[in-house]
């Protein structure tokens, strides 16, 4: 059956979802949900994500349960176990928290005052060299965003808008220069707390060398440039009996949030786009993950995405509820539905490529499938 046949037949058998209107630009995991009811019951009122000032998070695969912050006198099993960091500002405190993925561990590792730098917890990797620090300790930088490069390091303006070259660590420095999204260039300072409360990175690109700000109001501008991923020939197939040796061994840190997806074949990565301005989804090649990736522009922001099995279409569920079928030859949207009433969560196709199921943030799942035709 071909694709216009699957597609214009696929309303016909929708379960419709009820729901009011309601998701945040960037869906943060159900998970936080726990954290903010531990922290409702330390500050004596019920804090929701409408009354933070900030906030942000992180999923690692940690090498055991104490989440990367383990408590006094407490014995943890050394089990790899996946969890999440949140980072809650609430009146003028941020909030460390760490829970594991099935909600079973719950742990408050810090609380400092805004702006104390708070380091998110590297997902675990064969041990290495490390250099000891050439930085005295950061003073606070209440607008800063988590560090993500080192002096020394190589990389590159993320893709979206260009960035101005300064010449000192202030947005009211004159600029000297502007970076283009994608050009690279070597860190050589910082990182430096400027007084408008950003962190700046003193950069050369060429002949070019200046100051330059990490990002800002949740956007990051600059990115460190992740390592392409090794030949498959050389990998061991997950299975229960290895799963202990799982290792890092590259990393994307951008405007991502939690909307992703493999190719059939494999060779490219489709991650949503956490910039509401932007919109979209991300599509790496992983077999060059050191170039910047492509941005598939869908007009709203991708809270779900899948491919089709045969990998010419990608299908993207956005904040709106509504799922919509991309051709990725053409980046042309050809079929679109209002599958829920909220944002779509999550979407999954069956192995053999017959019904897909959509979840709304309304706890509802959607099937949707295109019915045989037969002759009357």
């Amino acid at each position: 059956m071909n694709i216009a046949k699957w597609l214009s037949m696929l309303v016909l058998i929708a379960a419709l979802a009820l729901g009011a209107r309601a998701v945040s630009a960037q869906a943060p995991p159900s998970q936080i949900q726990i954290a903010l009811q531990d922290l409702s019951q330390r500050v004596g009122t019920t804090v929701t994500l409408n009354d933070l000032t900030g906030w942000q998070w992180t999923q690692t695969l940690y090498p055991n349960t104490s989440l990367g912050c383990p408590q006094p006198d407490q014995v943890y099993s050394q089990v790899m176990t996946s969890g999440y960091q949140f980072l809650l500002v609430y009146q003028g405190q941020t909030y460390d928290y760490r829970v594991s993925e099935d909600g079973n561990i719950l742990i408050l590792c810090t609380s400092v005052s805004t702006g104390t730098p708070i380091p998110t917890v590297p997902t675990p990797t064969a041990p290495t060299p490390v250099e000891p620090p050439a930085e005295p300790p950061l003073a606070a930088c209440p607008e800063g965003l988590e560090l993500r490069l080192t002096s020394g390091e190589v990389a590159r303006v993320t893709v979206g808008l260009p960035s101005n070259v300064r010449a000192g660590a202030d947005i009211s420095a004159s600029e000297v220069g502007q970076l283009q999204p994608g050009e690279t260039f070597t860190v050589i300072g910082g990182p430096t707390c400027g007084p408008d409360g950003l962190y700046w990175w003193q950069i050369q690109a060429g002949d070019l060398t200046g100051w330059i700000a990490q990002g800002e109001q949740g956007l990051y501008y600059i990115e460190p440039i992740p390592q392409p991923l090794p030949a498959r020939a050389g990998l061991a197939q997950l299975i229960a009996e290895n799963i202990t040796r799982l290792v890092q061994v590259s990393r994307i840190e951008s405007n991502l949030q939690g909307a992703v997806a493999w190719s059939p074949d494999g060779t490219t990565l489709a991650v949503g786009n956490s910039n509401t301005v932007l919109g979209g989804v991300w599509l790496y090649d992983v077999a060059q993950l050191q170039n910047p990736p492509r941005l598939l522009e869908t007009g709203t922001v991708a809270t779900a995405v899948t491919f089709t099995p045969d990998g010419a279409l990608l299908i993207v569920g956005n904040n709106e509820g509504a799922i919509e079928f991309w051709d990725l030859a053409t980046e042309t949207q050809v079929f679109s539905i209002d599958a829920h009433d909220v944002a779509i969560q999550a979407l999954s196709l069956s192995p053999d490529g017959l019904i897909l199921a959509a979840v709304g943030a309304d706890n509802r799942v959607t099937f949707w499938a295109i019915p045989e035709v037969t002759a009357g």
